[in-house]
């Protein structure tokens, strides 16, 4: 049994170490799409792998400021960015395994739950920063991935792969599908009433994303929010992202209990 301080920091650095994965995975399907398709359609390809780029540099801006220094985010320099980002995110990762090691201890421990209310904590936090310092669209960029992750989360606690990584509403429909969350007609009318809001949050969530936050900053129709609009979306995602989790873990002890 690890100290819980020891115990806390080890959840917290295999979670990190998955988060940056789940990034170096987008980097990569960024560079395989822009090689398949550079010959029919250069521009596009760029631009889907610089919305990449710019993300994981707003995502890791605290830990990770170093890779705002290597990235120009020019036309022609995608691939020479995308490579750039991806050796800081791997030279990280293996800093952290070394550091671990070193204490004797295993990165790879699977017991551990990486997902969790510290874990949204720790987000929303980081968001709560973006939002006193006028970053907006940061805040939303690190809401949609707080979302993001926490339905991957609770689909892989079903022993699922996900299906639409990186595309937040085929995450959810797939979350409610594992969970049977569709309407329950025996269930009290203003339960169904709520949970039917639930879909309004993610649309705004994926719109706003798509209109508003710095992920597809290049080229993408731009709307002004205020700090209050920011807060707000940053509050609902808070919301939607403690409930699928205590869905995802209810269900998880009803099966042990069972």
């Amino acid at each position: 049994m690890f100290r819980p301080i020891v115990e806390r920091e080890l959840k917290m650095t295999y979670a990190k170490k998955k988060f940056i994965k789940n990034y170096i995975e987008k980097l990569n399907d960024g560079l395989a799409s822009l090689a398949t398709d550079y010959e029919a359609f250069p521009s596009e390809g760029e631009s889907y792998l610089f919305d990449v780029i710019m993300e994981t540099r707003n995502v890791f801006s605290e830990v990770l400021p170093q890779i705002e220094d290597v990235i120009l985010l020019r036309k022609g320099t995608a691939t020479r960015d995308a490579n750039s980002v991806l050796g800081i995110l791997r030279l990280y990762l293996i800093d952290e395994e070394e550091k671990f090691k070193n204490a004797g201890l295993s990165v790879e421990t699977k017991e551990i739950n990486v997902v969790d209310s510290e874990y949204i904590r720790s987000i929303i936090e980081r968001a709560n920063s973006d939002i006193s310092q006028g970053n907006y669209d940061s805040a939303i960029t690190k809401c949609r991935t707080l979302l993001e992750e926490v339905f991957c989360h609770v689909i892989e606690l079903q022993k699922v792969e996900p299906s639409g990584k990186g595309d937040i509403g085929k995450l959810y429909k797939q979350v409610k599908d594992l969970y049977d969350m569709h309407g329950d007609k025996s269930m009290d009318n203003r339960v169904n009433m709520l949970l039917s809001g639930l879909e309004k949050i993610i649309s705004a969530v994926a719109e706003m994303r798509n209109s508003g936050s710095d992920s597809h900053g290049l080229g993408s129709k731009r709307i002004n929010i205020d700090d209050y609009h920011a807060r707000l979306f940053m509050n609902a995602s808070v919301t939607m992202a403690e409930f699928i989790l205590a869905v995802g873990v209810r269900n998880k002890k009803s099966e042990s209990n069972g």
